[in-house]
């Protein structure tokens, strides 16, 4: 990855005993060398945070329009940071729609967890004592039936303490693209997989705010249940809160935090008031993730644009019983060409069905406070 004029060397590790460290970001997508440079300014904070991390895992959207211009500002700005840990890639719709075979060929990847590589890549891995898998959300808008087989083969696959999933778009989130049915259908599909297979943690992307939930299982609150993590912008193009989705298709109850910048201040929902503000939330956002046996600690930090400081905005642990998780799947997880596009028809069937049955009738009740927003706060 990056230019063919220079060569950088870098040293990589590879996972063993029970722990794992990594650096997570997220949507970078920048078209400017000085938005990258804010970018890679994030990244170079979080490695400065967690020196002797494992990996950085990047929740996609690596550039705006996935041009080589772009490409080219993004090899400047972090090649050598790219040089310092393995880089676990995540295709963002930047990435992939509209910009077939981009992510393929620019990350060399393990494919056959993947029918098509046209907008992103399917792979899974272990590291320490987690496993993680990595799913493309780009695959018919959201999620193909053969994408939930493999990613439910493959997390059934693994006796690892800790299972993450790593993927774009979130199901839970109060950005902008909260409101539309390609992210909400992953409630109904892709949640199943995630509670059935004992999932701990679910990491995304695609709107630029922080959001952590609560503890999830079947859509509602349960002690043992995925909690999921939208990582909100690496770089500087940030979402505001859409209240008007809270109570539509986000259960207040549902957040456990939540960090996003609005209109030149940063906005912190306190569970109350949905504009309170603090200068330090305005910059770029980074979590660090620490697992060691039995107890996993994410902490997110805002690098302020203003002061040039971090600020810590959450803090999470999850602790469990090692030695518990079992292996109930030793089969082939590859799904023929043939088996792919017979697929498609009845997943395209499902989402059409989520849309009109259960996304549109929440979105027509949601319309008149989504209208007034628009109209006195300019926001949709």
């Amino acid at each position: 990855l990056g230019s063919t004029d220079h060569a950088l060397s870098g040293n990589f590790k590879t996972g063993g005993g029970d722990k794992v460290s990594f650096v997570n970001i997220a949507d970078v997508q920048a078209s400017s060398m000085e938005n990258f440079s804010k970018g890679a300014a994030t990244l170079r904070a979080g490695l400065e945070k967690l020196p002797d991390a494992d990996f950085v895992s990047n929740m996609g959207d690596f550039t705006n329009d996935s041009t080589n211009t772009e490409w080219d500002y993004y090899a400047a700005n972090f090649d050598e940071l790219s040089s310092k840990a393995t880089l676990v890639p995540v295709a963002g719709n930047h990435d992939g729609l509209g910009c077939w075979h981009w992510f393929d060929n620019m990350f060399d990847l393990d494919k056959s967890g993947s029918v098509q590589n046209l907008n992103g890549v399917n792979y899974s891995f272990d590291y320490g004592n987690a496993h993680f898998a990595v799913l493309n959300t780009n695959d018919l808008a959201s999620v193909t039936f053969s994408q939930l087989r493999w990613l439910k083969n493959d997390l059934d696959s693994t006796d690892k303490d800790w299972k993450i999933v790593f993927m774009h778009k979130s199901p839970y989130t109060l950005g902008k693209d909260g409101k539309w049915p390609d992210a909400m259908y992953l409630q109904k599909s892709l949640v199943k997989v995630l509670d059935a297979c004992d999932v701990d943690l679910v990491i995304s992307g695609h709107d630029h705010q922080y959001l952590r939930t609560k503890p999830l299982t079947n859509n509602k609150l349960a002690p043992d249940g995925v909690t999921y993590v939208l990582s909100g912008t690496a770089g500087s193009k940030r979402y505001e809160i859409r209240s008007f989705l809270a109570g539509h298709f986000l259960n207040k109850k549902f957040i456990d935090a939540l960090v996003v910048q609005k209109n030149g201040y940063g906005n912190y929902w306190n569970g109350t008031d949905w504009d309170s503000t603090d200068e330090d939330n305005i910059g770029g956002c980074f979590q660090t993730v620490e697992i060691e046996g039995g107890v996993l600690k994410l902490n997110a930090y805002i690098l302020s644009d203003e002061k040039q400081t971090l600020k810590n905005i959450d803090t999470l642990t999850l602790t469990k019983q090692t030695g518990q998780n079992k292996a109930s799947y030793n089969g082939s997880n590859t799904t023929s060409k043939a088996q792919y596009i017979a697929g498609l028809i009845p997943s395209a069937i499902g989402l059409a069905a989520y849309s009109f049955v259960v996304w549109l009738p929440k979105f027509i009740t949601m319309l008149p406070q989504l209208i007034y927003v628009y109209i006195t706060e300019d926001t949709f």
